[in-house]
């Protein structure tokens, strides 16, 4: 209704214009000092003033009268009348225009008669001249600027100067209608953002630079997850440097750029603050960022932080997400260094910086040289994440694609995993990791002397093979010199053209045991069309899908939707719903529980912690902390001390000079981690880096490799026994008192479904897993472990493990002997417990390891949470 109301007041507008018009058209007027009527009785000369000298000029005032005429009509129906504008606010502009655009004729053919009428003697008017004053001086309308020698000089013509009047303040009211949707969109944005406050019930803060696709669908994401927060985007009014159109073209575009901008925004539930300062440009030594550039109202936002005092949720979350890497980590490194910044984070607010970037050895450096405990830094690599996300899944796990024996010897594999990766690029080479890593399985022909790894294939195609192979060879050496037990590399690369004809006999020659593919080359279209063809060849082969992914990368999100329906109908024309898989989807990439929750990060938390608890039941000695205890740690925030001991602890003596490992106590030693006004203590030492990357991502690798010890476990105990009385059966065993009896404890498991075997199996396989790991990470077999050489004593095969363990013992006694660890004295520690106990307890703090412990208590781990997860499921479904 209100849409009809507003078209018919327009139409009634356009007539009143018109009438006025038609009056003015039937009034005389003097031409060469003779009186004769401007129009004849004809519709030409009734539209056109008889001081033409041919038609020419007369059909093109027609012409564009007519057509200013059709183009308002046009868009004043389509703006009242079409339903659900994708861009209302477009509409508006396109009928504001064609309305000023028919006021500027109406305007021109009433001075067109004003000048035909004009009284100056010996003065004659050309057609040209005519029509080209007639234009300008209805330009002037627009700023309400009406030319008054050109009224003094009308006599007799009343009507005309009203028409000419009344259009004149019909094209001003334009104009301040223009201005105003122009600065009315920043106004209430400034308005929005000044009265905006923080909620004491969430405080929380999310402040995103620059708009683009990642941007809009992670705020919205936010809103979604976080509706109570405060999130603001900061936007850059400055003209880009690559732009060289300039002039009205780039005015237009500004304007038009700003408007999605607005809209966009209100769409993501955020507030918009505009700056015309490049933070990547800024000097480092600046301490006022925000003040510097023009942002003080966000900052005012951020310090309202602070005045939160007794919240300890408080949260300020920073988003760099463009697509310019270089300018992502300048802003980064430079907005933690601001005054604003520093003070709330030495207050307690906990400050997320984030950063599209790759992560690699660079751009790591600024999440590991960051100043202050509270201030995190975390880059956002979307190509190693896309790779995280299908771990997430078991069906995306190697495992999901070769025989398990769940009989015989269970836990193992019968079959090879063959895959094939196309494109080398970033996301190839995460590929290439996550299928050599979770591809490690122990062979159903192995035992506990003699252990190999099962067969396993991955064949690299790219056409620029060679620049791209030495990068990830030097990363990765040890990886690509594995070979399979007859002599075939499990890695292999191959520089050809997916095109050519070496590729395809490639395809053909390993279609018959292919079991995965990713696709991660070039564009969007390529990656799929590749797809389909390798699909095409793997079916004229015979080959059999049932076991055959094919996973394609779609790095456009616009896309996602297209490309998933081409994989569906490929998948019901092969009778197989996942066949062709589309990943990389930034919806998923981009979203609240990845980037802010860091999901990953969580499940691996989970899993540390709960290994903890566990192997400190077994062993209590083995303590080190929380995960944040050993990151603040490793990062040189805090330092470990021996804080107290409620009785006595797992401690090392000297009796009559030879060793002697005393356990005092069930309770254990307890260790405790001493901070300093929250700063570093010490910059951390690069070993410390190397150790804390690769434990984390040892942990990352954990949390979601149960899945695959899941499936390995299900062969065997799903139809006898469910995981949580498995985990009991765990539980009741009887604590083991030395190294070998902690092996052996899973031979008293009902041997009725093997059980013993399968947890001794999975073990193995953990250490498969792990040293496929580590080769991917650089890593080397070393006597000794040395992160800053990357070598590790433990990459070894299991039955040298012992061994590795043996000579690790032997170390630690030796430094012992040699000095270089101190003695503690426990003896404050144990009279709080023991006021009367009066001897000196003096004692070396060692940890004298078992490596395979390490496996077993993965094992146990996973085993534990599939436990919890399991109880989870049963409680749902009864609800």
């Amino acid at each position: 209704m209100k849409k009809r109301i507003v078209a018919f007041a327009y139409i009634i507008g356009v007539i009143v214009i018109l009438a006025c018009l038609f009056v003015v058209l039937e009034t005389t007027t003097m031409h060469d000092g003779i009186a004769a009527p401007v129009f004849s009785s004809c519709l030409l000369n009734k539209l056109f003033p008889y001081g033409y000298q041919n038609y020419a000029e007369e059909i093109m005032v027609m012409l564009i009268t007519l057509f200013a005429l059709f183009l308002f009509f046009y868009y004043m129906v389509k703006w009242a009348w079409q339903a659900n504008h994708s861009n209302r606010k477009a509409q508006h502009v396109k009928m504001l225009g064609s309305t000023m655009f028919l006021l500027w004729v109406i305007g021109w053919n009433l001075f067109i008669q004003a000048f035909l009428r004009y009284e100056e003697p010996d003065h004659y008017f050309v057609n040209s001249e005519l029509l080209l004053r007639s234009a300008i001086a209805a330009l002037d309308l627009f700023m309400l600027d009406i030319d008054s020698n050109i009224l003094d000089q009308i006599k007799g013509a009343a009507e005309l100067k009203g028409a000419i009047s009344f259009v004149s303040i019909l094209a001003f009211s334009c104009t301040i209608i223009l201005l105003l949707s122009l600065v009315s969109e920043r106004l209430l944005a400034f308005i929005r953002l000044k009265f905006t406050r923080v909620r004491k019930e969430c405080p929380h803060v999310y402040v995103f630079f620059g708009l683009n696709e990642e941007t809009e669908i992670l705020a919205k994401d936010v809103k979604t997850n976080d509706p109570k927060s405060v999130r603001i985007v900061v936007e850059e009014t400055g003209r880009d440097a690559n732009d060289e159109t300039g002039g009205w073209g780039h005015v237009v575009s500004l304007i038009t750029h700003r408007r999605e901008t607005f809209q966009k925004v209100r769409n993501m539930g955020a507030r918009l603050s505009l700056t015309s300062v490049n933070l990547s440009e800024m000097d480092i030594s600046q301490k006022d960022i925000f003040g510097e550039a023009n942002l003080e109202l966000v900052k005012k936002q951020i310090d309202r932080l602070s005045s939160f005092a007794n919240c300890g949720a408080r949260k300020l979350h920073l988003f760099f997400l463009s697509d310019n890497e270089e300018k992502n980590i300048l802003s980064a490194a430079i907005i933690r260094e601001d005054e604003t910044i520093q003070k709330i984070s030495s207050q307690g607010v906990r400050v997320a910086i984030y950063c599209h970037a790759r992560y690699d050895s660079v751009n790591r450096v600024i999440e590991e040289s960051t100043p202050l405990k509270n201030i995190e830094i975390r880059v956002i690599d979307s190509s190693r994440l896309s790779i995280e996300l299908l771990k997430r899944k078991v069906e995306n796990h190697p495992v999901k694609f070769v025989e398990i024996d769940g009989k015989e010897n269970p836990g193992t594999v019968k079959s090879a995993f063959n895959s094939l990766v196309v494109g080398l690029g970033e996301t190839g080479r995460d590929a290439v990791r996550f299928l050599y890593e979770f591809g490690a399985f122990m062979s159903n022909d192995s035992n506990n002397e003699v252990v190999r790894r099962s067969e396993f294939h991955c064949y690299v195609v790219d056409k620029d093979m060679e620049r791209k192979k030495g990068l990830f060879t030097n990363s990765a050496s040890e990886a690509v010199k594995a070979e399979n037990v007859d002599g075939s590399k499990l890695v292999q690369f191959i520089g050809t053209d997916t095109g050519s004809t070496a590729f395809f006999d490639l395809l053909h020659q390993v279609a018959a045991t292919l079991n995965y593919v990713v696709v991660a080359m070039g564009t969007d279209i390529e990656n799929m069309t590749l797809a389909v063809r390798i699909l095409k060849c793997l079916m004229a082969d015979g080959n059999d899908l049932s076991k055959t992914r094919i996973l394609v990368q779609v790095s456009n999100n616009a896309h996602v939707a297209h490309f998933r329906k081409i994989a569906n109908h490929y998948n019901k024309a092969v009778k197989r719903p996942s066949c062709i898989e589309v990943f990389g989807d930034y919806q998923e990439i981009f979203s609240y529980a990845l980037v802010v929750e860091d999901k990953f990060k969580e499940e691996a938390k989970l899993f540390y912690n709960r290994y903890q608890e566990m192997m400190q039941e077994k062993e209590p000695a083995m303590k080190s902390g929380s995960w944040e205890e050993r990151r603040d740690e490793l990062l040189g925030f805090c330092r470990r001390v021996v804080a107290e001991i409620p009785a006595a602890a797992a401690m090392l003596r000297y009796n009559e000079g030879k060793p002697v490992n005393e356990k005092l106590s069930p309770t254990g030693l307890y260790i405790a981690f001493e901070y300093v006004d929250k700063e570093r203590l010490n910059y951390p030492r690069y070993k410390d880096l190397r150790k804390l990357r690769r434990q984390t991502e040892q942990d990352m690798s954990n949390a979601w490799h149960r899945l695959t010890k899941r499936e390995l476990m299900e062969e065997s105990i799903h139809q006898n026994l469910s995981f949580q009385d498995l985990y009991q059966k765990i539980q009741q065993l009887p604590a083991p008192k030395d190294d070998e009896e902690y092996r052996k404890k899973y031979e008293c498991l009902d041997d009725k479904i093997n059980l013993s075997k399968l947890i001794l199996n999975l073990a193995i396989t953990e250490h498969l897993r792990w040293n496929a790991s580590h080769e991917m990470l650089g890593y080397k077999k070393g006597t000794q472990t040395d992160e800053s050489l990357q070598r590790h004593n433990c990459l070894v095969s299991w039955k040298e493990l012992d061994d590795v363990s043996c000579q690790a013992r032997n170390n630690a006694l030796q430094r012992v002997e040699n000095g270089e660890i101190c003695e503690y004295d426990f003896s404050k520690e144990i009279k709080k417990e023991h006021p009367h106990y009066k001897s000196p307890v003096k004692a070396y703090v060692l940890y004298l390891p078992d490596y395979k412990k390490y496996d077993f208590g993965v094992v146990e781990t996973t085993i534990a949470l599939l436990a919890k997860d399991e109880m989870e499921n049963t409680t749902k479904s009864s609800l």
